[in-house]
């Protein structure tokens, strides 16, 4: 449980703040002064406690008089969405040295109504005030028992509703004293958390609130995830292309045209960190220039698109700014945008070179251009509308800080396309059946590397030598092999080593199909294996003795583990035969003696070896460290082998993939970044207007029909209700 998520109810001057001031060590909410609540909106603040991170959300007394009903509304809703994906714990704060009064109480009841019958299962109840009751924590709850006693049946009845679950604190006093007050209540919240098997509280109103907090996050998330803007440089030979990249780059890195000669024959790409985000540029060839031919038009425009995968987030069309604007430049314009289609648009942007032909500085260049551009041919004019009027001037020539100052005109107007985009790249037809082809290609080269870390599970009877077999391919003694009749595996073991440049993770199983098992410890093992083998083995090996009778035992065995993981555990099986220097001394020599001892071998041991598609070997696990290395080697090239034709991919089904999921808690640094400027913003009600108008919304959709059932009134009697009724939220 990497974060426990809070929420504080209870009116004005109960002490949630102090009490969430107390729970995270530090002063994060301001408490109430007199009659005034400290905590005007909802609040949010986290801290790290005993290696959980606490995030409690303080509200205000949301239903207090002096408060109209839309106001509480928004704030119902803010509460909700700062907890977002949902609530672990909701603790509702009551004065311990107060009396519990009928308005304390149907603000609990209203607050049950509103989130439901389900809630009850999150609830807590804390009492604050305890040093008015005793001096140390021990005589705060026991004089609170006392009086529990003999409590009014409404306040039994909502701690009845919180299942009991209540304990007594003091804000004031030292920092110990308070942090050994927090300890109390914490205990308790990883206790509701914990027989709720972690699981946080929702219904439909939270669920509605969370996906239009999902939405925002996942907009943030995208900007933190922008580290890269993919470029294409499109235009004809000559007008500048691949020097504007060196521009924007900041170095040479394409060749520029000389003479007659385009610098860029073919498509070629660079990338430079500028400001802080990975500019990845894409400079073409000439792609409609008539001396091409159609074919090589078509492969280049594949590349392009392949370049730039999954998508560029911004087309340049560069055109000399310095000379006539022909017909054959419009052609290839509108052939670019054919090939692209409508929805190029969007991303596309004009930049005009030469500037240093029109003016010395590139604030006359900017006035020479568009003074030019009055009187400039109605196909120019369409290619700039077409850019919906995206254009700019720079010169490619001059100082180092010249061109720097140019390339951040056209940076600029690139970062406000894809604001325009809301950071999406351009994609079509053709660009996705690009990037199927190149997402195969990056699929493969991430196979090769993950092909360095290799995941294998060690399947077989007691003795048949699977521990010892785990150790010559470890090359150190990590297992403990059987001794006599006993298994020196009683329960899944793992171990890893680096072999031959490959990180070699193994899963050493014990008998699992053993018939002094229990079916319930054959499946508990099963389920270990397959968590230690996480996400998947890339190989499964089944380990037979050859110096002993193949039984039948042994073969159902087997065949109940392919019945556990499915028939798609075939592709990563393979058999290793142990016992190999009962038969002959050397490798080369157990290897002709199995040949001839399986064409003799029953038929189970045959079906056997053709459900693993006849991958098999003999080892030793005797002899020097030399002999067991070499024999090791055989059963590596063998598991790489499987691994290659499997294309790196390593086994998995429903199983694996339930214990995966389960497996996989660490969010995204840029999601976590995401969450809490989500919730920051909604603290300081710097989002968007519409979000709190939506949250304002669902909260009303689902909260009035509730309270217009509670009072027995209609809806809009209800509504005016609302300040009046819910004093605790």
């Amino acid at each position: 449980m990497e974060e426990l998520r809070v929420v504080l109810l209870g009116k004005t001057g109960t002490g949630k703040s102090s009490l969430g001031n107390t729970l995270l060590g530090r002063q994060a909410f301001a408490p109430a002064r007199g009659v005034l609540s400290g905590t005007d909106t909802c609040q949010w603040a986290e801290a790290t406690v005993d290696g959980v991170t606490l995030s409690v959300t303080d509200t205000p007394g949301l239903c207090d008089t002096h408060r109209s009903a839309d106001e509480a509304f928004l704030e119902i809703g803010k509460s909700i969405a700062l907890a977002c994906p949902g609530i672990h714990v909701v603790i509702i704060a009551l004065r311990g040295d107060h009396r519990f009064t009928k308005e304390e109480y149907d603000a609990v009841k209203t607050l049950q109504a509103l989130f439901g019958e389900r809630v009850r299962r999150h609830l807590m109840i804390v009492f604050t005030g305890g040093d008015g009751l005793a001096d140390d924590i021990n005589g705060m709850q026991g004089y609170l028992k006392e009086q529990l006693s003999t409590a009014p049946k409404n306040l039994k009845e909502v701690l009845r509703d919180a299942n009991n679950r209540y304990c007594i604190v003091s804000n004031a006093g030292t920092f110990e004293t308070r942090r050994q007050h927090a300890k109390v209540v914490l205990s308790m919240i990883q206790d509701v958390v914990r027989r709720n098997t972690g699981e946080y509280f929702t219904n439909e109103m939270v669920d509605e609130c969370n996906r239009k907090v999902q939405e925002i996050i996942a907009r943030r998330q995208r900007v933190h995830e922008m580290k890269e803007l993919r470029i294409l440089i499109l235009g004809k030979t000559g007008v500048g292309k691949s020097s504007l990249g060196n521009t924007l780059l900041g170095r040479e890195a394409f060749a520029p045209h000389r003479a007659l000669c385009s610098g860029t024959d073919k498509c070629q790409w660079a990338e430079a960190t500028v400001d802080g985000i990975t500019l990845s540029v894409t400079d073409t060839p000439g792609l409609c220039d008539t001396h091409r031919s159609e074919d090589e038009i078509f492969l280049e425009v594949g590349k392009l698109v392949a370049m730039a995968c999954p998508g560029p987030h911004v087309v340049i069309i560069v055109i000399r700014g310095d000379r006539r604007f022909t017909k054959e430049e419009y052609d290839a314009v509108k052939t670019l945008q054919a090939l692209f289609g409508e929805r190029v648009r969007r991303h596309l942007m004009i930049v005009f070179t030469g500037g240093d032909e029109l003016a010395d500085d590139i604030n006359g260049m900017q006035e020479a251009l568009k003074e030019q551009l009055i009187t400039a041919p109605e196909n120019l004019k369409e290619v700039l509308c077409d850019a919906d009027n995206r254009y700019c001037i720079v010169s490619n020539k001059g100082t180092f800080e010249t061109r720097r100052e140019h390339a951040k005109v056209v940076l600029t107007m690139m970062q406000d396309v894809m604001r325009i985009n809301n950071r999406e790249y351009f994609t079509n037809e053709m660009v996705d059946e690009c990037n199927r082809k190149v997402q195969e290609i990056i699929a493969r080269r991430q196979r090769d590397h993950e092909m360095k870390k290799l995941r294998v599970v060690l399947l077989g009877k007691t003795a048949t030598g699977k521990s010892s077999l785990g150790n010559t391919l470890l090359g150190r003694q990590e297992f403990a092999p059987a001794k006599g009749l006993l298994s020196g595996t009683d329960k899944c073991q793992w171990a890893e080593a680096t072999v031959d440049g490959v990180t070699l993770s193994l899963t050493d199983t014990p008998g699992l199909c053993d018939t002094h098992r229990s079916e319930e410890d054959v499946l508990l093992e099963v389920g270990k294996s397959v968590a230690m083998a996480c996400p998947g083995p890339h190989v499964v090996i089944i380990v037979i003795r050859v110096d002993r009778r193949f039984t039948k035992e042994e073969y159902d065995a087997v065949k109940t583990l392919q019945t556990l993981f499915g028939e798609r555990v075939r592709r990563h099986l393979m058999i290793v035969f142990t016992g190999g220097d009962v038969l002959v001394d050397d490798i080369n020599g157990m290897h002709g003696d199995v040949k001839k001892f399986l064409s003799e071998a029953p038929e189970n041991l045959k079906e056997v070896l053709c459900d693993a598609n006849n991958r098999y070997c003999i080892v030793s696990n005797k002899g020097t460290f030399e002999t067991r290395r070499e024999h090791a080697k055989v059963v590596l090239s063998m598991i790489r082998e499987v691994a290659r034709r499997n294309n790196g991919e390593y086994f998995t089904n429903e199983m694996f993939d339930r214990i995966n999921v389960s497996n996989q808690k660490a969010q995204h640094p840029s999601n976590i970044a995401a969450v809490k400027e989500t919730r920051q913003a909604i603290v300081e009600g710097k989002e968007e207007p519409g979000f709190f108008n939506t949250l304002e919304n669902t909260a009303k959709k689902y909260i009035l029909p509730v309270l217009s059932t509670v009072l027995g009134v209609g809806v809009s009697a209800a509504a005016g209700a609302v300040a009046k009724r819910c004093s605790v939220m």
